[in-house]
């Protein structure tokens, strides 16, 4: 089994939820209990019967389809990650706080038209001076901490897993990418913040070469007329999305993601992004907020009709810099029938910790 059948299976057990239970007590023998096998492969097959649903998008290409044996041989490599939480703290991530919005107050039309915060944020950026880059570097390093809820619905029931990582993404001066994952188990304070995240016991779930090429001065090389950068990303392919959202600002904030997963993105650029998603409808100022890693922000909720989702973009107001992305539940995704949660919950999240130029991945 090569390196990329084994993250291949990986990923399909994250799906299937097989990754929190580990194994009973087994002897010291290299394969597993018999009985425990079975097991798994029962849970394999009851689980194909029910359809699994993922709430967050998917930076990485999807995997192949695998064999129950398959599935059951990963579970042995797959083992769970707890750490301690301290005090107050709670496992699954609260839904952030805004400034404009009241408590569980959010929803398709919270806070006030967006415009004049977009384009303030944008003429504080084009004022800033851009970090200088070290000699030599030419690898373009993100690092994010990423949370997503993953659900299996069927008539009865609902089963909820989280997949918590700790990820480095490095463009190469060459356009290859390299992607590192890294189990977590985040611990987070009632207001949403991480206040623990141990990787050191974490599984490595990928750390691999891709074979797409990016452009590794996209970033550069974009307009820096917000019509320009508009009519580029409701145009191109570059970013496929499955299925569409429901509006041209959805498009464009997905294209926003993918700017600020891949590339080092400078002030200039920054308030460009900015500008142009002033321009579009359907965009709401939240007020300011703490994201999840403790930072001020802006925040700025887009509603998709399609998927009943607000996915919430957290800005920092001074350089225009993308400090967080997420998404809002209000009903479970991918029925025919809408069943509306009690509460608004978050599906998943993107945390920006850094991104540098480097002179190796």
């Amino acid at each position: 089994m090569t390196d990329d059948d084994t993250r291949a299976i990986r990923d399909l057990a994250e799906q299937l939820g097989l990754r929190p239970t580990p194994p009973p007590a087994r002897d010291e023998r290299p394969d597993p209990d018999p009985a425990w096998t079975e097991r798994m492969l029962a849970r394999v097959e009851g689980a194909r019967a029910a359809p699994t649903v993922l709430t967050s998008r998917r930076r990485h290409p999807p995997v192949r389809a695998w064999a129950a044996a398959a599935c059951a041989v990963l579970v042995l490599v797959v083992a769970g990650v707890v750490v301690g939480q301290p005090s107050g703290a709670v496992a699954a991530p609260p839904v952030l706080t805004f400034s404009d919005v009241p408590p569980d107050g959010l929803g398709p039309e919270s806070g006030a038209p967006a415009r004049d915060a977009l384009l303030a944020i944008a003429a504080s950026a084009r004022e800033q001076t851009p970090a200088e880059r070290p000699a030599g570097a030419t690898t373009q390093h993100v690092r994010t901490e990423q949370w997503r809820l993953e659900l299996t619905v069927d008539t009865d029931a609902t089963r909820r897993t989280t997949r918590p990582t700790s990820n480095d993404a490095w463009l190469l001066p060459d356009g290859r990418t390299r992607y590192r994952e890294v189990a977590t188990a985040p611990a987070f304070s009632p207001a949403g913040q991480i206040v623990s995240s141990d990787q050191s016991a974490g599984d490595l779930l990928r750390d691999e070469l891709g074979t797409s090429n990016q452009d590794p001065l996209g970033a550069q090389h974009l307009p820096r007329d917000p019509k320009q950068l508009v009519d580029l990303w409701l145009t191109d392919d570059l970013f496929p999305l499955d299925p569409l959202p429901s509006t041209g600002t959805m498009i464009v904030v997905h294209d926003i993601e993918h700017l600020f997963d891949t590339w080092v993105v400078e002030p200039d650029v920054a308030a460009t992004v900015w500008e142009a998603l002033a321009g579009l409808p359907g965009v709401r100022d939240l007020g300011d907020v703490s994201d999840r890693l403790g930072r001020g922000g802006r925040g700025f909720g887009v509603w998709d009709e399609r998927s009943s989702e607000l996915t919430v973009l957290v800005v920092d107001p001074l350089d225009g810099a993308l400090l967080g992305i997420e998404t809002v539940l209000f009903a479970y995704p991918g029925l025919d029938e809408p069943r509306p949660l009690d509460e608004a919950e978050v599906g998943s999240f993107t945390a920006y910790v850094s991104a540098e130029w480097v002179t190796t991945p």
